[in-house]
């Protein structure tokens, strides 16, 4: 994952280390279980896109939440499991499929594609597309 606007920095990021990731203006920013956290200049579109189905789940236009750290659904929020119970609203746009996906996991457990997805995750560090840190570099007049 490359971060940071001055000098791209990349930093090895597993799924399992995320928490949860939340959108900001022109970037997001990736929340991890050790209270650390990133700023990576990319969509939540592209963040969705390129986090496996099975693994994470976008909750908010705002938010994207890992499945596994998900401690419980209280109403119409996501309590999250991590120090701080953090409490996130699942948007109208968002309910549905959300609800659909848990149920789903939980009745059929569709174990197979879960646990193949789960390894690459495990082994694979969240990547980005390279023509938005280009763009960043056009944007900020570094050349």
């Amino acid at each position: 994952m490359k971060t940071d606007t001055k000098g791209i920095k990349e930093v090895k990021i597993f799924y399992k280390d995320i928490v949860y990731i939340e959108a900001q203006h022109n970037h997001v920013i990736v929340y991890l279980e050790n209270n650390k956290q990133h700023v990576v200049f990319n969509t939540m579109k592209d963040m969705e896109e390129n986090l496996p189905f099975a693994l994470f789940s976008r909750i908010h236009k705002s938010f994207i939440i890992n499945d596994d750290k998900i401690s419980y659904i209280e109403g119409n929020a996501v309590i999250l499991n991590d120090n701080t119970k953090l409490k996130i609203v699942i948007g109208n746009t968002f309910r549905k499929a959300f609800i659909e996906k848990k149920n789903k996991r939980v009745i059929k457990g569709n174990k197979s594609k879960i646990k193949e997805e789960i390894m690459v995750g495990l082994l694979l560090p969240l990547t980005l597309m390279l023509t938005n840190l280009v763009n960043l570099v056009n944007e900020l007049n570094f050349f």
